[in-house]
Order: C-alpha cells, then structure tokens, then sequence
C-alpha cells in the first residue's frame, strides 16, 4: 500500500503521492526544538513540510511507525463483493532534508494478511474464486524505499494521474486541501497505469495480464497548528484508504474478470513494539529487515512485484 503513496507529489500538472497516517505524537528532543512557523501555502516548501510531518518526522534521522489495517474484498461482474481476507500493515519511515531542500525519503513496508474470523495470518488461503482451492500467501514487502523530493522539481513516477484537479498557486509540490475548524482535510483520487512485471506468457496464473490499472481515493485529517509547531515534528493524524487494484499474484487468479478493492484506516505508533503483535511476529520470524528504516541513501527502490519474483516460480494450475 505505502510504497504508492510514497510514488505520488502534486503540481498543476502532475501526480507523485500522498501517504496517509494517524495515532501518537513524537516528540522531538530538547536539544532539536524549534520555533512555531507559520504555514504559507502559496509557497510548495511549505506543502512539502506539511506532507512530511503528515507522512514521517520533520526531525532529520527519526524514525516513524506507520500502520494500516482493514480488509480485503473481491469485486466481480455486476459490483458482487465479497470479503475476502484481513490486511495489516507497517511500515517505517526516515527521513532526510539536503542543503538545497530536497527531503529523502528512506523506507520500508511490511503487511499480513489475516483470517478474518480468527486474526491469524494466513499461511494458506482458500480462493473462493478457485472452487475453494488452497493457495499459499505471499505476504506483501516492499522496501528498501528512497525517494527525493524537491518542493521546486515535483516529479512524476508509476504512472500516476491525479482525478481531481485542483491548484493553490503554486507551481511546485502541492497537497490539494480545504480546512475545517483548524484542521487540514487532504483529499486524493489518484490513477495509475503501468506495466506488470510478471510477463502473463511466463506467469500465467500469477500475472493479471500485461497492463496493471489502480486507483486510490484517500482522505487525511490532521490540525493545522500541530504542523505549524516545531515542537512536534511527527503530528498524529487520521487516514481513511480506499483503493482498486489488479488480484494480487498469489491469488493466481490470472486474467480472470475482477479486481480487489482495500478499505483501510491507517495511523502512527509511537515505538516499533506497538504495531500488531501478528504482523511483528511474522517479520520478526520471516523477513526482520523490514521492520526497520533504512539508514543510508542508496536510491534503491523494490516493490513487493520485485521481492515475488525474486521467491517464487511460476505455478500450473
């Protein structure tokens, strides 16, 4: 989920992300603190500090916890719904400011899917779409993560093309909102269209085919006097996520008719301890890296299409 938000910044013309988070504060260090500065959001340096606190820490180095959790429907003919599974995710986030304003993104991100009667992460999963057939999890990674963003270069990566088209006068990186008793409400549908790396002619049950179509329309809530405060470099904030996107690999549900549709609330923890106790058991066991931000700037960018293709072969149904 993360690692598209982490893709997408806005100018007039152009999508390149927008991460979503809510839950506990974290406070900078005597030693860091600064003065309250006013927002100017005439100005896309200013878009860019917000979007910064709202996604990680304005605090160069800290790490963030992000978590996200909801579920998992599939969408068939005519809109039938059906629920398929629970999805809980976590990722960790830092960050870096260069002398000329470009903010480094470094990250990763780790989800479970879960039972949705116990909670349990799935090891095997019975499709419903496959006469019941059971097939075995591929639980989501991505990482390692590293973006820079400029508040005067916004660029554009995945593909992404923004639904809803709106300016604030401003030329470089911007965050379409409107504001509500002293909170910024950020509003965002977003589309993209790129190809699949998973060739349909090799993983024929895997792939969807040979173009992968998304949309997200996403909605954060968070105080506007909690980002203009340099006391709080990591504000909580509150994230509804809607997504649509292709069946995920390890479904192998192929070029079949449908898509998946993702309702999730997401939110920041304090301490890496407080993310769910399933999904930290699972990395802990099976994939550690994850749970941590990197702390070096190698422009690296996997996403959880890399890290399938790098674990799993192609199966025959």
């Amino acid at each position: 989920m993360l690692n598209s938000f982490f893709e997408r910044g806005y100018n007039r013309r152009s999508a390149l992300g927008l991460m979503g988070v809510a839950g506990a504060v974290a406070a900078a260090p005597a030693s860091a603190r600064r003065s309250r500065r006013a927002l100017d959001f005439t100005k896309p340096e200013d878009h860019l500090r917000a979007y910064i606190k709202m996604s990680a820490s304005e605090e160069p180095g800290a790490e963030t916890f992000l978590v996200y959790e909801g579920m998992t429907f599939g969408v068939t003919e005519g809109l039938q719904m059906q629920p398929l599974y629970g999805m809980l995710g976590f990722s960790p986030v830092r960050t870096f400011v260069l002398p000329d304003g470009t903010w480094q993104i470094l990250g990763n991100e780790a989800a479970v899917f879960t039972d949705l009667a116990t909670g349990q992460v799935l090891d095997t999963w019975r499709n419903p779409y496959l006469n019941n057939r059971a097939v075995k999890v591929w639980h989501l990674r991505t990482g390692p993560i590293n973006l820079p963003i400029n508040p005067n270069k916004a660029i554009s990566t995945g593909g992404w093309r923004l639904l809803r088209p709106s300016s604030y006068g401003t030329n470089g990186f911007f965050m379409p909102f409107t504001e509500r008793d002293g909170d910024l409400i950020i509003t965002l549908d977003a589309q993209a269209t790129r190809k699949n790396k998973l060739d349909p002619a090799i993983w024929k049950a895997e792939s969807t085919g040979s173009t992968m179509r998304y949309s997200e329309h996403n909605t954060w809530r968070i105080n506007r006097a909690d980002v203009e405060n340099s006391d709080m470099p990591s504000p909580p904030i509150f994230a509804s996520w809607h997504t649509n996107k292709e069946w995920r690999p390890w479904m192998l549900m192929g070029q079949r008719q449908g898509h998946i549709y993702n309702h999730l609330i997401a939110y920041k923890v304090a301490s890496r301890s407080q993310a769910p106790r399933v999904l930290l058991d699972y990395y802990e066991k099976n994939a550690p890296e994850f749970l941590s931000a990197p702390k070096e700037w190698t422009g690296a960018y996997l996403t959880d299409w890399d890290h399938f293709m790098r674990n799993r072969a192609p199966i025959t149904l």
